[in-house]
């Protein structure tokens, strides 16, 4: 009997004894601050690549000498080039140069000089002096000329035969030796020489009269046109007669122009 009743008031004092344990804690409870917020870490910092190294800076072109095929000099900077031409800078300009025309290249140019371009230097042209050249002279008289050396040289020759032929018997016959008036002066002087004969005499006479003042009027003409035609083939020249004469030439050679005076005496 003694056991229940110990339980028992065990069991009625518990929760006077829980709630004094508890009583005072509830009284001496604060409210609580809610935590600060949490700082993110910063982030780690990744390293970073190198950096590239600068670019090369190109050497600046030299200052070069084109000597082209043709002799023409050109100097300058070489700026561009493509399959067919080089572009050169020059004092005055940019120049394109075909580089099948250049026959050597080089660094071969004075020190500090404007890059230039020589310009090709002009050929000099000089008028060739015309020649003076004589025409070939016309001979009017040419045809009287051979007409009447035949005429004197047929008759002539007859008068020669008959003279030896006719001197065997008569020694006068030689008279007719002499041209023109041979035949004339036999027949006058001979007595055997009468009619047709005189007649024939004559006539050799006329005939060899006739050839011989041709042959010598066709020598004249000719002497003289030959003459004139000295004179007008030359008409820079001037005659001062007795065989003295002045001519003129004009003079066109490199670097001199003028007349040239030249004479004969």
């Amino acid at each position: 009997m003694t056991r229940r009743w110990l339980f028992g008031t065990s069991l009625a004092a518990l929760p006077v004894f829980v709630f004094a344990v508890t009583a005072p804690g509830l009284a001496g409870a604060q409210p609580q601050q809610p935590p600060p917020p949490a700082v993110a870490a910063p982030p780690i910092a990744q390293p970073q690549p190198p950096p590239p190294p600068p670019p090369a800076v190109a050497a600046p072109e030299r200052p070069m000498r084109f000597i082209l095929t043709g002799g023409t000099v050109v100097i300058g900077t070489r700026v561009g080039e493509d399959a067919e031409f080089f572009t050169i800078n020059t004092s005055t300009g940019l120049v394109r140069v075909r580089k099948s025309d250049i026959a050597s290249m080089d660094y071969n140019v004075t020190s500090g000089a404007a890059p230039v371009v020589q310009q090709p230097q002009q050929p000099i042209v000089s008028t060739p002096v015309p020649a003076y050249t004589y025409a070939r002279p016309r001979k009017p008289g040419r045809g009287l000329l051979v007409a009447g050396t035949i005429v004197f040289s047929i008759s002539y020759g007859l008068t020669v035969f008959a003279a030896t032929v006719a001197s065997v018997d008569n020694p006068d016959a030689f008279l007719l030796l002499l041209p023109v008036a041979g035949p004339i002066v036999y027949g006058a002087s001979s007595d055997d020489v009468e009619g047709e004969a005189f007649a024939l005499l004559f006539n050799l006479s006329v005939v060899q009269g006739a050839g011989l003042l041709m042959l010598i009027i066709g020598a004249s003409k000719g002497s003289s046109s030959s003459n004139e035609s000295q004179t007008a083939a030359a008409p820079n020249e001037l005659d001062l007669g007795g065989g003295a004469s002045v001519r003129v030439d004009p003079v066109l050679v490199a670097g001199v122009q003028g007349l040239a005076f030249s004479g004969r005496f």
